[in-house]
């Protein structure tokens, strides 16, 4: 009787594990060779990188039982000499659906809109430079909530109409505090509308709008944007996206923007977000970043070049300054597949400007197996 009990146990337990999917990936960077004119003649070889397996993530487990309700969880680790690499547990959500045109999410969140799709995060929200580089919310691409402790909906009344709400306090937390004397106090949330004209006018045009408010006394985004053409396909494609930072009033604008045109096997990008500060004084200038990318696919491979300011995650270029505060990167490369194995290999060189002129230079990798 144990054994029968036993094995309808296992039973049960593979049926509930094969209801789930499972995606998994590894992911390295390094370099073959790189030095600086920082470091005098200092030569590296040979450098496979500290690397936290996050948003690539290691495993992702998710499941859709009937779609009506669902589930979701990520593990990641940090690779690092010396490191027991345990894997910890992230995103950790699930859903349902009451009706078909509503669905309730509880747990960890990001909530989008549109965003750039040149890297797909790198969203200013108009803070000021020095916020930008202490990256005190430096780039945001999320609409209306993101984090833990949160409870969102996503309601679908019409084809191509998406409207989003939700809070997102942290595990533990409230959204809304009464006190028994004093003012009341709130934490973060967000709503947001999208709609895809494209069913009702043959446009290829998405527009969007979403309001986001980090809690009381607390930093507050307006965005109010759209996108032209389709991302991955022939022709030309545009993303606009302004954002407008209030604290404690309006203190700033992002004019977000990615353009791309692709016609067979060539592609080419380019993103040059604007901060506008509207104090525009010395120590609180406007400001811009810039990347951009062209692209062939060759049968096998495909060769590129990516430049930009901040391909490093910096380079924020002021406008009262542009010449002390211009950097550039540029790196040649090229993308293929060994197998399963996703390679990206090129030679990158970085020049700073700023009181110490520096060119750095190296030759990167970046394989990657997802299984």
């Amino acid at each position: 009787m144990k054994k029968i009990v036993m094995g309808i146990a296992a039973v049960t337990m593979a049926a509930s594990i094969f209801a789930a999917d499972f995606a998994a990936r590894t992911y390295m960077t390094g370099s073959l060779i790189s030095g600086s004119s920082a470091d005098g003649s200092s030569v590296e070889l040979l450098k496979v990188n500290e690397e936290n397996q996050k948003d690539a993530d290691a495993l992702v487990v998710s499941a859709n039982l009937d779609d009506k309700a669902g589930a979701n969880f990520q593990f990641w680790y940090q690779y690092a000499s010396g490191e027991e690499k345990a894997p910890k547990i992230r995103n950790a959500n699930l859903w349902f659906k009451p009706v078909d045109q509503l669905k309730v999410t509880v747990g960890d969140v990001s909530v989008a809109t549109i965003n750039e799709t040149l890297h797909y995060w790198k969203d200013p929200i108009g803070n000021s430079i020095s916020a930008s580089r202490s990256w005190d919310g430096k780039y945001s691409s999320f609409a209306t909530v993101e984090g833990s402790g949160a409870i969102t909906l996503d309601i679908t009344p019409i084809d191509g109409l998406w409207i989003g709400a939700g809070v997102a306090p942290g595990a533990g937390a409230a959204f809304l505090t009464i006190p028994s004397e004093g003012d009341a106090t709130y934490n973060a949330y967000g709503v947001g509308v999208k709609y895809d004209l494209a069913g009702a006018t043959d446009l290829p045009i998405v527009i969007a709008a979403s309001w986001r408010d980090a809690g009381k006394d607390a930093v507050k985004v307006l965005a109010i944007g759209g996108t032209y053409g389709a991302r991955y396909a022939e022709g030309f494609y545009a993303y606009l996206n302004a954002r407008l930072n209030f604290n404690d009033g309006l203190k700033g604008i992002a004019i977000d923007n990615h353009f791309r045109f692709a016609s067979g096997a060539f592609e080419a990008q380019l993103r040059a977000p604007v901060i506008i500060r509207l104090a525009g004084t010395d120590d609180d200038p406007s400001y811009l970043e810039f990347s951009g990318k062209v692209s062939y696919a060759l049968d096998g491979f495909t060769p590129y070049l990516l430049f930009g300011s901040d391909i490093n995650n910096a380079g924020e270029i002021a406008f009262n300054n542009f010449g002390d505060d211009f950097t550039l990167t540029i790196q040649p490369g090229v993308t293929c597949n060994v197998g399963a194995c996703a390679l990206d290999v090129a030679a990158k060189i970085d020049i700073s400007s700023g009181s110490e002129k520096t060119i750095g230079w190296s030759v990167p990798f970046t394989a990657s197996v997802a299984f």
